[in-house]
């Protein structure tokens, strides 16, 4: 299990500056300002809350996460839609935060191949006060680097939501946040640092067509 922490650690990324390897592609910017489908979000301390998941999640869907991670815990691929139907039952919503949503990631975590494809699951914050919705992009494109072996997407934020966005990572550095998409984790990052300049790039296990796939997804571009 510790192999497995560590390669979904190195595959949940959020790349502010990184080493990072070349490819010979071309980029397709964004044309003018565009509205995103993405909101930006806290999520709770998942020590906290492993027990209350574990407790009520499908005994033979659910592994619980090590302390101080992100997430609380991985649910079998196949046993997603039995582990959120228990998830929405009255026991568990009263037993987390009011505005708490239960959250898989949008990719089949990187894992060994024997390990089984999982998802992670995530307590996502979806306080309106605490998240950033919606967020206008100068820019978004498909970076012809890679991290991890994987694609990168990388954007720009509005003048308006660059301030939002700075005071958000401010406000978490040192802790984690999710970068949401149809309801589904697509990123969850560490913050490391206030970003003041608006510009952020994101990394999951995802293959370049299908990071283009997410960027055209994200501003509803097909």
């Amino acid at each position: 299990m510790k192999k497995l922490t560590t390669i979904l650690l190195a595959s949940i990324a959020f790349v502010a500056c990184t080493q990072t390897k070349k490819a010979e592609t071309t980029i397709e910017h964004l044309q003018q300002p565009a509205k995103s489908a993405i909101s930006i979000h806290e999520i709770y301390d998942a020590g906290e809350y492993i027990s209350v998941i574990a407790k009520h999640a499908p005994e033979s869907s659910f592994r619980t996460a090590f302390a101080n991670q992100p997430m609380v815990g991985f649910v079998a691929v196949a046993d997603t839609a039995r582990f959120m139907e228990a998830m929405r039952t009255d026991s568990v919503r009263m037993a987390l935060p009011e505005d708490c949503c239960v959250m898989l990631n949008q990719f089949k975590a990187d894992v060994p191949e024997e390990e089984g494809e999982i998802y992670a699951v995530y307590l996502v914050n979806m306080n309106e006060d605490r998240s950033l919705w919606s967020p206008t992009l100068d820019d978004l494109y498909v970076s012809d680097e890679t991290f991890a072996g994987h694609a990168v997407i990388s954007l720009q934020f509005s003048e308006k939501d660059t301030k939002q966005w700075a005071t958000m990572t401010r406000q978490n550095i040192g802790k984690y946040i999710a970068i949401v998409l149809d309801n589904h984790a697509l990123s969850v990052p560490r913050v490391n640092m206030e970003i003041e300049n608006g510009a952020a790039s994101l990394s999951a296990p995802f293959t370049r067509e299908e990071a283009s796939a997410i960027v055209d997804k994200i501003i509803g571009r097909k």
